[in-house]
């Protein structure tokens, strides 16, 4: 069990350094990078489907059949604590912060004030101040529902969940309280958590079969990004099998480094955006942010984004344990 667990750990390492990737530049272009803006591009197909994967399997793996409804209820509680609470105090202070920022400096997404901006936070995350924390969101949402579902029958619930998904999907959904992306990933959370329940046996599919895997998510992503991107839903899936078998195999300095993003995954996410957001101030002060220039901002930005929030995490791990269990 524990190098399986090492191997989920690696597979959201990876995971997370896809999305901070992706958030070295999230909201335009680069002029003259193209080979970023096309790698952007192709993660955006797929990374997001993959996360809900990966979270369902955590739950999959780590589900125990509880003793009451009672046990139920405290374990629902105790896992929305550590969601919650974060997304509660991380978008307030982000609402705070561009507010005060916007006085002085150009800030994207400037809520109108504080109490609008919780409103927005809670009933329309996706327009919020903090749209990037979306997936603590539905995932907060996720555990509220599924572990009532996994107690009554922990076999019949992810199929039942799954499939509840596929037919809801092409129907229209509103974005208040994130109806439409609960919809969206429902079949990716349901169906990594039965991956979870038989990790044993998709383990032995998956893990031997990497070139396999590799070459319908290479063709997907080389067409959504030369023709037209394809569906979420397709490149998503063809990338689950690719990097829990890539995860699987990964050696050396490697392995050690998507292991430590893999269990600092979400400090990382808390923080990713603020860290870059902080280099990329420092960055922009020394190199235009275009053409071969935007190297230097990529290997620093990346870097502020993935060891930048582990940092945070130790430091507040040493001042105040109590409080980096939230992070």
């Amino acid at each position: 069990m524990t190098e399986r667990v090492n191997s989920l750990d690696i597979a959201k390492g990876m995971a997370i350094v896809l999305v901070v990737v992706g958030h070295v530049a999230a909201r335009e272009d680069v002029p003259g990078a193209d080979w970023y803006n096309l790698l952007r591009l192709a993660i955006y197909s797929f990374h997001m489907p993959l996360f809900m994967v990966l979270s369902g399997i955590s739950l999959g793996l780590s589900w125990k059949v509880l003793a009451n409804q009672a046990a139920v209820l405290g374990y629902v509680r105790k896992r929305l604590k550590k969601l919650v609470i974060p997304y509660a105090l991380l978008g307030l202070a982000i609402i705070c912060g561009k507010l005060v920022a916007s006085r002085f400096i150009h800030v994207d997404n400037i809520p109108q004030g504080v109490v609008s901006g919780l409103l927005d936070l809670f009933l329309r995350p996706m327009a919020s101040a903090a749209s990037f924390l979306w997936f603590i969101y539905v995932l907060s949402a996720y555990y509220l529902v599924f572990p009532w579902f996994l107690h009554q029958a922990p076999r019949a619930t992810p199929w039942a969940m799954m499939a509840l998904g596929i037919v809801l999907y092409p129907f229209a959904w509103p974005s208040t309280f994130n109806i439409a992306n609960l919809v969206m990933y429902l079949p990716f959370f349901s169906a990594g958590i039965l991956l979870g329940q038989h990790w044993g046996k998709a383990a032995s599919v998956i893990n031997p079969r990497l070139a396999l895997w590799a070459m319908p998510l290479l063709a997907a992503l080389v067409y959504g990004v030369w023709q037209e991107p394809l569906s979420k839903w397709f490149v998503g899936t063809l990338s689950v099998p690719f990097v829990l078998a890539l995860a699987n195999q990964v050696q050396g300095p490697g392995k050690s480094f998507f292991m430590t993003a893999g269990i600092y995954t979400f400090s990382i996410y808390l923080f990713n955006t603020l860290c870059i957001g902080i280099a990329k101030a420092v960055t922009l002060s020394v190199m235009p942010w275009r053409d071969g220039y935007f190297v230097g901002h990529f290997v620093v930005l990346l870097i502020a984004g993935v060891w930048g929030p582990i940092l945070v995490k130790k430091i507040v791990q040493k001042i105040s344990p109590p409080v980096a269990a939230y992070l």
